[in-house]
């Protein structure tokens, strides 16, 4: 069965009373430990991809399951020719869906993407941003999982790169396998978004998202 990811709103915005709970746990621990072990259970069922300092980013439908007809949550960048958009529903890691890109047109530009974004509290220091997701691969030369924000400069950075770097390299042709990384966003950032992109030639299928600012 998949694992559902549950984000709440009440504690996807950083302040310092977001560790409220778990503080309250740690102090329960030594004069109740089973209202401690209770407490920490409800804030694991809501956030039970997050690791200890994360806080969530509510990004929705990072399993790709949810809508009708096409993915909730998640844009299709422009049309290009001689690339497939697809909500996957016969190909995923551990569900019954997942986002794919199939690009036949031998070149790299334009690039093709699914994408979402969401508002966030804008912080006065650069945060990092923990990314995790689960990749199929089929003769890719160069997929990207990238991290888009909006800033006082705007920007991306990429977090995973599938496939050749060098013309060198062999294309990227596995099964569902994890890439993860931690990137900085800027200061003051008003949104954050993850865009799932194609270059080059080849089949990409992207599932299991985790997304939280890291502790």
């Amino acid at each position: 069965m998949k694992r559902m990811t549950f984000h709440n709103p009440l504690i996807a915005k950083e302040h310092p009373t977001m560790h409220a709970p778990r503080r309250v746990a740690q102090k329960l621990l030594v004069k109740r430990p089973l209202a401690a072990i209770v407490l920490l259970a409800g804030i694991n069922f809501l956030q039970p991809n997050l690791l200890a300092g994360e806080l969530a980013v509510p990004l929705k439908n990072l399993n790709m399951e949810e809508g009708v007809g096409s993915p909730a949550a998640w844009q299709k960048g422009t049309p290009v020719t001689g690339v497939e958009q697809t909500w996957d529903r016969t190909t995923a890691h551990a569900g019954k869906a997942s986002l794919c890109l199939k690009k036949t047109a031998q070149r790299y530009f334009p690039i093709t993407q699914w994408n979402q974004s969401v508002t966030v509290e804008p912080s006065s220091a650069v945060r990092k941003l923990r990314v995790r997701c689960w990749v199929k691969a089929q003769a890719v030369t160069k997929a990207i999982v990238d991290v888009t924000y909006q800033a006082p400069q705007p920007g991306h950075k990429w977090a995973a790169y599938i496939g050749q770097k060098q013309d060198s390299d062999p294309v990227a042709t596995h099964d569902w396998k994890l890439y993860e990384a931690t990137v900085e966003v800027p200061a003051q950032a008003s949104k954050v978004g993850i865009a799932l992109q194609i270059y080059g030639p080849g089949t990409v299928w992207f599932d299991d998202l985790d997304v939280a600012w890291a502790g």
